[in-house]
């Protein structure tokens, strides 16, 4: 199958961190998840998919699958499956807007990027998103010299809020959004994650925050 040739021949590296691997979609992987084929899709991955993927009813999914066509550099800023190691089970995915800099967000810095991520329910309140997203800022920082991050979350979404704090992420502003109405916009400069988090990507003290 061609979308398996494609994940075996992937030429984006995955991201590693102490427990996880984030994994980049290839395209084809994408568009079947995006036409709900999930038997096509689970067959075709190197890791366990999760089940009918919540990513399938996504609105951005085929806005970014169309990003990533009009501009190939765009894709390994995009959906990277959340892959246990132990187990190779896929436990959510997460993913910037835009590759930095992010036209979106100029008003706010000059080059920056926006994260989002979901963990499927069966797995959360296990430290997947925390390691995760620092595992994507520190890619970001290390390989396009990113050093300010956004996020945008729902006040409702308190497990997300709290973790976003732990890692130092400030709210600046509120927006409506027009699918999921009032959300904190909050910046976090990676020169101010805690060490605590560090060991989170093999790191060491100092690590983040340095040239």
């Amino acid at each position: 199958m061609s979308v398996l040739r494609d994940m075996r021949q992937n030429s984006i590296p995955p991201i590693e961190t102490k427990r996880l691997q984030l994994i980049s979609m290839p395209l084809p992987l994408l568009r079947l998840l995006s036409e709900r084929k999930f038997d096509d899709a689970r067959k075709a991955c190197d890791f366990v998919l999760s089940g009918e993927s919540t990513l399938a009813d996504k609105i951005w999914l085929k806005r970014r699958i169309a990003m990533i066509e009009r501009d190939p550099s765009q894709h390994e800023w995009m959906y990277r499956a959340i892959v246990r190691r132990r187990d190779r089970q896929m436990v959510g995915y997460i993913s910037f807007h835009h590759k930095a800099p992010d036209p979106d967000l100029r008003e706010h810095c000059p080059y920056t990027a926006e994260l989002g991520y979901t963990i499927e329910p069966a797995y959360r309140r296990c430290g997947h998103a925390t390691e995760s997203a620092v595992g994507m800022m520190h890619w970001a920082h290390r390989k396009h010299r990113v050093e300010t991050f956004f996020v945008t979350i729902s006040p409702s979404n308190t497990a997300s809020l709290k973790m976003a704090q732990a890692l130092n992420f400030k709210k600046t502003g509120e927006r409506i959004d027009d699918i999921d109405g009032l959300e904190f916009t909050m910046k976090l400069d990676i020169a101010g994650i805690p060490e605590a988090f560090w060991e989170l990507t093999g790191g060491k003290a100092g690590q983040f925050g340095v040239p």
